[in-house]
């Protein structure tokens, strides 16, 4: 499937503004909302909630210290894998909706979301580093 991204001028406009303002401060809430103006111009498959709702949760990841170097120590799909991983929190959101929280099952797939994010970042830094050794 393929899918036509058309940008609105006036709202990337904002988003730079915006970014250029959060220069000065708060980088993380900064970044959410010139992504979720962003995501607001895009005719998408999913909600630009859903996909801040992720950004916001990898954003509070790695402030809380579950950043780029921490996540390069894991190996082999440990992020996934993992007792505290993506495939375990996909379980305890299945508990959560068998218990008729829809919040906390929602709230746990924004978390599995985050996750695979950043083993997805992690494997890309990887390969990068990889490939630069080859050459």
């Amino acid at each position: 499937m393929t899918i036509e991204i058309q940008l609105d001028e006036v709202a990337m406009r904002a988003a730079a503004r915006e970014y250029n303002a959060s220069l000065l401060g708060n980088h993380y809430g900064a970044t959410e909302r010139i992504v979720r103006a962003y995501l607001d111009t895009i005719p998408t498959v999913t909600s630009s909630e859903t996909i801040a709702a992720v950004i916001a949760e990898r954003n509070r990841q790695i402030a809380a210290g579950y950043d780029a170097e921490h996540d390069d120590q894991h190996k082999d799909g440990e992020i996934i894998m993992a007792p505290w991983g993506a495939l375990e929190r996909i379980g305890k959101a299945f508990d959560a909706e068998n218990k008729g929280d829809i919040k906390g099952y929602m709230d746990e797939l924004v978390r599995v979301a985050a996750l695979v994010v950043s083993e997805i970042d992690r494997v890309k830094r990887a390969t990068k580093k990889d490939s630069t050794h080859e050459a």
